[in-house]
């Protein structure tokens, strides 16, 4: 399972293998590993880097 959504030009992936959130800026800004049980994490962190 995939799911791809877009926030403020990035892209943020997660997936079933190994339970892992890859967030990639826009421009190859840079890429955060973080726990995928972590959602609300997740987003706060994409708040702050947008």
């Amino acid at each position: 399972m995939v799911w791809r959504s877009s926030f403020y030009s990035s892209e943020a992936f997660f997936t079933d293998y190994g339970d892992i959130a890859v967030l990639v800026r826009s421009g190859g800004a840079g890429v955060v590993l973080i726990n995928q049980l972590e959602m609300m994490g997740i987003m706060v962190l994409i708040g702050r880097l947008a």
